[in-house]
């Protein structure tokens, strides 16, 4: 029960995460815009039920104290916390390797290449020293990781091709984040905003990137709902992409896929 209600609490609170982020890279409207569309998606389902909703916090907070280091006055201290925790998060599922590129785009919005330095140098040692504690206690991240796959592909993924779950993995995503969400991440492709490093637009081009490479790798194949959640998270901010009158309504939408998804479909969890 409290293992439950741990992975509950650190899973919700990547919400908080999200919208603090965006409020210090981008501005309070923003922030505002987005946190409905986080606080509503269907993703909210396997948070409450699946430890990598656990995961998707760590890794969130990691983001955020990222976003933090680029902008306040102290890069180095929360820059190593940001590599704390990132550091933390390879250990908890090998996948969150993939969350070094929204921290790429985090670095992309910094105001100057000194400014980088200062937070990725703190942020990297922080983040070799988790390494170097694990490897110390005889756990070494490499021989981790190849018998992982070893064993994956010795058992279930025997059984699911990837002809198949390359797109349903895809297709869980949807369901996942949410239809307002889905029509918000297709704004995101917009070059003006890119060129001008508009930060939301990086962070959900970033997570979607992440969720593409989780994808080709075969090492992900069916349940990607609650195993992608550490990036589908952040897709759901796509919403505040949206034009404002139409928010509205694709919030409602969200709202009723979760329910339906919740009480139409059978599922393990």
């Amino acid at each position: 029960a409290w293992a439950g209600l741990w992975c509950l609490v650190i899973g919700s609170s990547a919400a908080a995460a999200i919208v603090v982020t965006l409020r210090t890279l981008c501005d309070e409207t923003t922030a505002r815009a987005a946190a409905p569309f986080v606080a509503v998606a269907p993703t909210a389902i396997w948070i409450a039920v699946s430890a990598d909703a656990y995961y998707a916090g760590v890794a969130a907070w990691g983001i955020t104290l990222l976003a933090l280091a680029t902008r306040n006055r102290r890069p180095a201290l929360t820059g190593a916390g940001a590599g704390l925790l990132l550091g933390w998060g390879i250990f908890l599922n090998y996948g969150l390797g993939l969350m070094a590129i929204p921290a790429v785009a985090v670095l992309c919005t910094a105001p100057s290449r000194r400014v980088v330095t200062r937070v990725l140098l703190p942020a990297v040692g922080a983040t070799l020293a988790v390494v170097g504690a694990f490897a110390a206690t005889g756990f070494w991240w490499i021989d981790g990781y190849i018998l992982v796959q070893q064993r994956y592909w010795q058992g279930i993924a025997t059984n699911r091709p990837f002809q198949y779950w390359s797109w349903a993995n895809l297709a869980s995503v949807v369901c996942a984040i949410g239809l307002g969400s889905v029509a918000g991440l297709s704004l995101a492709f917009n070059r003006a905003a890119l060129r001008r490093r508009s930060v939301l637009h990086l962070l959900v081009l970033a997570s979607l990137v992440a969720i593409m490479c989780a994808d080709l790798s075969m090492l992900s194949k069916a349940e990607t709902e609650r195993i992608w959640l550490p990036f589908t998270v952040w897709l759901t901010a796509a919403g505040a992409l949206l034009p404002a009158r139409s928010r509205r309504w694709w919030l409602v939408a969200n709202v009723v896929g979760a329910l339906a998804l919740n009480h139409l479909i059978m599922t393990n969890w």
